[in-house]
């Protein structure tokens, strides 16, 4: 099997780090005028993935996130991504960002954050990586709708849009009478550039693809199922993936990807 670089690694996180802002009709809080809450989880997939792409690699990924939500909107978080591989370092990413319920139905998110790489890396531009991202959800009843713009910003920058599709459901019935289950079915679409082959590839192949033009990157198809008991939550995740408009030395291909995140809420009263 032909060994890639692991330069778009670090960027999985971003697939799945903000979900929750984009989702909010599936979480229940408490007023967030009154309160602030502290966010710890930790998540698991049995195989990387990036715009659709795993180099034609199985190798699991494991990150962990803590984050600061003011009742304000803003948040900050804090990033560690381990690769199961030896030959590849822990990597981290901050963050800064704004979420808000602007209306019963509307809700805006915008976030900024920058990626750090422990030691030395011999790949370029991994070390001053930065990504943009503004979306907006809308609740239809039916469907709730988010589009994401997102920037990876590098050497060679590239743009995404993602459009994603879910609805929530959830059982009636508790799991002895406390765990509360429930499961949000998504269908999302993804266009962008393809510059991250940059990150990802031998020097030998630059050049000869027009990475830079917007395409079809990938769709996916997501069903998880959320186990919530007080302030934790349990999320399980099967994931079927299709990428689209693979380069020709690209060995991605269909996957059905597992995976799971366990987290934690701690609400911080405010001060009157």
């Amino acid at each position: 099997m032909k060994k890639w670089n692991f330069g778009c690694l670090l960027l999985y996180w971003f697939c799945c780090s903000f979900s929750f802002a984009q989702e909010q009709d599936s979480i229940a809080t408490e007023p967030v005028s009154k309160y602030d809450y502290l966010i710890i989880n930790g998540k698991f997939s049995d195989r990387f993935m990036f715009a659709g792409r795993d180099f034609g690699m199985k190798v699991p990924i494991f990150t962990s996130d803590m984050m600061y939500l003011f009742h304000s909107g803003w948040y900050l978080n804090a990033t560690a991504v381990q690769i199961m591989d030896p030959y590849i370092p822990s990597q981290y990413a901050l963050s800064v960002g704004y979420l808000r319920d602007i209306s019963d139905k509307v809700a805006l998110n915008a976030a900024y954050s920058q990626f750090l790489v422990a030691g030395e890396s011999q790949l370029a531009g991994v070390q001053n990586l930065g990504f943009l991202q503004a979306g907006i959800g809308f609740d239809w009843n039916i469907l709730y709708s988010t589009i994401q713009f997102q920037g990876l910003i590098h050497q060679y920058p590239d743009l995404f849009i993602t459009s994603k599709h879910s609805r929530y459901f959830e059982f009636d019935q508790r799991i002895f009478r406390q765990i509360v289950v429930s499961f949000e079915p998504s269908l999302s679409f993804m266009i962008g550039t393809s510059q991250f082959y940059h990150l990802a590839v031998n020097e030998q192949y630059i050049g000869q693809q027009n990475w830079d033009k917007l395409m079809a990157l990938n769709m996916e198809f997501a069903i998880p199922v959320l186990f919530e008991l007080n302030n934790w939550g349990l999320e399980l995740q099967a994931k079927y993936v299709h990428p689209l408009n693979l380069a020709e030395f690209d060995e991605s291909g269909q996957r059905i990807i597992l995976g799971g995140t366990l987290s934690y809420t701690i609400p911080v009263k405010k001060k009157k």
